[in-house]
Order: C-alpha cells, then sequence, then structure tokens
C-alpha cells in the first residue's frame, strides 16, 4: 500500500470509529470512552471501552449483569441496521450480518461486521434492484432509530421505576 492508501485508510477508520460512537450517543444517551476499528478483507471489527451507561454499571455492580446482557442483546437486534446502514455507507460495500458481544463485567464490547464478497458485490452493482433495495435498508435504518428511541425511553423508564423502588442507603 502506499502513502495515500495507507491515509485514506487510517481516515476511513477513524471515520467508522467516530460513527459508530455518534450511533452510541444517538441511541443510548452515552458513547463509548473509546473505539478502535479494523478493517481487514471482508471483516470489520470494533472494539468499544466503557460503553456501559451509568444505569447499566449500576446493574453490574449490584450483580445484575445478565439483565444489561439481555437488554442490549435485544438493543442490538433492533438497531443492528443503523449499525450496517453506518458502515456500508463508509466502506462501500454491504453488510451481510453484524455481530455483537458486550462483556459487563469488563465493559467491552464489540461489534463484527461481515461483509459481502467484491464479486458479490459486483454482481449485485449490475442488478438494477440494488438501487432499490439500497432504499429500503435505508428505510429500515430510519424505522430501526425510531424503535431504539422508544426502547431507550421505555428502559430509563424502567431504570427509573428500579431506582424508585430500590430501598435507599443512609
Amino acid at each position: 500500500m502506499n502513502k495515500t492508501a495507507v491515509q485514506a485508510r487510517g481516515e476511513l477508520l477513524v471515520a467508522l470509529s467516530n460513527r459508530i460512537v455518534a450511533i452510541y450517543k444517538e441511541l443510548y444517551g452515552k458513547g463509548p470512552v473509546k473505539v478502535r476499528c479494523w478493517y481487514l478483507d471482508d471483516v470489520v471489527l470494533c472494539v468499544l471501552r466503557e460503553p456501559l451507561t451509568r444505569s447499566e454499571q449500576t446493574f453490574v455492580e449490584i450483580g445484575h449483569g445478565d439483565r444489561v446482557a439481555l437488554q442490549r442483546d435485544s438493543f442490538h437486534q433492533v438497531a443492528g441496521p443503523v449499525f450496517m446502514e453506518a458502515v456500508e455507507e463508509l466502506t462501500g460495500r454491504r453488510v451481510d450480518t453484524v455481530l455483537d458481544a458486550t462483556d459487563e463485567q469488563k465493559n467491552v464490547s464489540t461489534l463484527v461486521f461481515l461483509l459481502e464478497s467484491p464479486e458479490m458485490a459486483a454482481l449485485r452493482a449490475t442488478d438494477e434492484g440494488g438501487a432499490r433495495e439500497r432504499q429500503q435498508v435505508r428505510k429500515k435504518a430510519r424505522d430501526v432509530k425510531e424503535q431504539a428511541r422508544r426502547l431507550r425511553d421505555t428502559h430509563r423508564e424502567l431504570v427509573r421505576s428500579f431506582e424508585e423502588q430500590s430501598p435507599k442507603e443512609p
């Protein structure tokens, strides 16, 4: 890779990291403290340090990390298309799937995006339906963002309710 290609690759990785943080801030109300992304062949890997919200950290501290895992898994099922759309836009490649995992005790998460192979992308680019499909994905991403906002509001209400029901320490 020449210097220009290396610089462009570095800029792409920074853009990916920044977009992931922005999505987390929008959907969770807080972004991870640090994100680092790698892009190799057909895989984009993002490691997110300290992604948990304060309420999630509290649940972990009182021994309810399983609830955090369940909530995060549910939320990522809904929010996955938003992350996929961002990676597709920045890389110019279709995302086949996104996998996520969170270690609540270590306060670290990963997102793994499996990209469509260049050969499949070339075939799909010749298809007129590709444009229609991209429009549908964008619409789905907008719908998912709205669902995520509603889930976030519900989560806040549940946390607020939990805090109100929890005994106050002297």
